[in-house]
């Protein structure tokens, strides 16, 4: 595994980047680990590959990440390791398209390969989800309704995120990954 640099700062704790927004994008990354949206050791290896502050080299390293698990995770024949890999791909795709402008060219791919890949999870870990759109004032509002495969109680759960956050990223916390494990444990 590549050497991971950890920055100390006096009475502040460690960090892995010294540019904030890098080391925030980071811990929300290490935050979908218990929800299948992020591996450690994948995401370790990755910081090691980023150069402090240049957003080329994020982008680059988390979008050939993603490539590469959604690549692995199509290759494989058990439905449930395959829709963690594209749960994986579909969040480090998300990541690496972060910082990218909004006119940045890539950026149209990156979203496309990230919702992509989160729907493929979906289907492949068998969840029950139905996609919507509703219009509201000027605009239209996707929504993703998702069943349980385990709660009778007819109980619905409302998520949603702010500006940075994509509909993906807030689903995938919720559990997908989990309600397929419960699904077939």
């Amino acid at each position: 595994m590549p050497q991971v640099s950890i920055h100390r700062r006096r009475n502040k704790g460690a960090r892995f980047f010294r540019t904030r927004a890098f080391e925030f994008e980071l811990m929300r990354v290490l935050w979908a680990i218990p929800f299948a949206g992020a591996d450690v050791r994948e995401t370790l290896s990755t910081v090691s590959s980023i150069s402090e502050g240049d957003f080329d080299s994020w982008y680059e390293a988390w979008s050939s990440l993603a490539n590469s698990v959604a690549r692995r995770g199509r290759a494989l024949s058990d439905s449930v390791s395959s829709g963690k890999a594209a749960l994986r791909a579909s969040n480090y795709m998300r990541t690496a398209e972060f910082f990218l402008a909004g006119d940045d060219p890539r950026r149209p791919a990156a979203a496309a390969f990230a919702r992509e890949e989160f729907y493929d999870a979906l289907e492949a870990l068998a969840v029950d989800f139905t996609q919507s759109r509703i219009p509201y004032d000027d605009v239209v509002m996707e929504t993703l309704f998702l069943r349980s495969s385990v709660n009778a109680n007819n109980d619905v759960l409302v998520v949603h995120g702010g500006f940075d956050s994509t509909p993906e990223e807030r689903t995938s916390r919720s559990g997908p990954a989990r309600s397929s494990e419960a699904s077939t444990s």
